[in-house]
């Protein structure tokens, strides 16, 4: 790291610790080994004086990288992206308010504003027609393949079995389908919970 890059990355974190004291966050400063009289000492210093610190070449910051939380965080914007990619293309094949609040916890705004996003119309209100004997026994195959292989059932079953069908049955068709038979106790099946994966925990 240049001196310049490292001068400028110094004063940065002192301006982020003269923000946390402004703002209570001792706690903050206690993390970085701040205490009382290093922020003190912070404070008697003059804008310029805080410049001249940072360009000192004397490193007195440390900075690290806690490699166990960084690759936990990444795994966890990865499922992230990949469940944000699932609602998008669910709500794309113009997924039902209640399939997507019942997956992802998605609001009536959000999902109005996704739909206007990929430049689809308001749906229409209620439920739909009730699906001939052919499409329920057509839904009904595809959903005991997947519950044959797979305890859970979420967005990517529900994409599964759309595409399977030839994209021929309407999302909200195969919503309402196993919302019946979910209710009706035909199926046993786990939902994904809306809730997304734990970070912190071991």
């Amino acid at each position: 790291m240049s001196i310049n890059k490292e001068s400028e990355l110094i004063h940065s974190i002192l301006m982020y610790c003269q923000r946390c004291q402004d703002e209570g966050d001792f706690p903050a400063l206690t993390e970085m080994g701040f205490g009382l009289n290093e922020v003190d000492a912070l404070l008697s210093l003059s804008p310029s004086d805080k410049l001249r610190l940072a360009t000192t070449k004397s490193h007195f910051l440390k900075i690290e990288l806690d490699q166990k939380i960084f690759w936990r965080m990444i795994h966890y914007i990865q499922a992230e992206n990949k469940k944000e990619t699932l609602s998008d293309e669910l709500i794309k094949n113009d997924a039902p308010l209640p399939l997507m609040y019942a997956l992802t916890g998605m609001g009536s705004k959000t999902f109005s504003l996704k739909r206007r996003k990929f430049g689809l119309e308001k749906m229409s209100p209620g439920r739909p027609a009730t699906p001939s004997e052919e499409t329920t026994e057509a839904v009904w195959k595809e959903l005991k393949r997947i519950v044959e292989n797979s305890q859970y059932f979420g967005a990517k079953e529900f994409l599964e079995i759309y595409y399977q069908l030839n994209k021929e049955v309407p999302l909200r068709v195969i919503w309402y389908l196993f919302h019946e038979w979910e209710a009706s106790g035909s199926l046993n099946i786990q939902r994904i919970a809306k809730a997304g994966p734990k970070v912190w925990s071991d």
